[in-house]
Formats: structure tokens, sequence, C-alpha cells
């Protein structure tokens, strides 16, 4: 199945969850913030939202510092 990631289309498993993704896509940052499809994702969402042919995933990497 083919969604974009970040701005890239990619090949991806069917039926996976966006938890399942963040691991695909080597994504293990703990403050990790995701959107899908112009949406923000809560933490406690992404086991259950699972993506579909021509979805847009954005993983976000905040920078944090002073």
């Amino acid at each position: 199945m083919q969604i974009t990631v970040n701005g890239i289309k990619q090949e991806v498993p069917e039926k996976a969850s966006i938890f399942e993704l963040i691991d695909y896509c080597n994504e293990r940052e703990v403050h990790l913030v995701v959107e899908h499809n112009g949406k923000f994702v809560y933490p406690n969402q992404y086991e259950t939202i699972v993506v579909k042919e021509g979805d847009t995933l954005e993983f976000i990497h905040p920078d944090f510092g002073g």
C-alpha cells in the first residue's frame, strides 16, 4: 500500500496502525508528534488508527533547546 510519509510516497504494510508505522519507519523519538491527514494524533490513538491507501503521515520531532 502506498502512503505519503514526511512528504515522500512510500510503500508500507497493509492495514498498519500508526503505532506499527512508527516502528516500521524507525521514528522512535520519545517526544514524537504525529499528524495523520493534516490532523494531530494523540499518542493513545496510535494503536487504533489504521492508515489507508493514499493517506498522509507526518512524523514531527520537536526541537527542544534553550
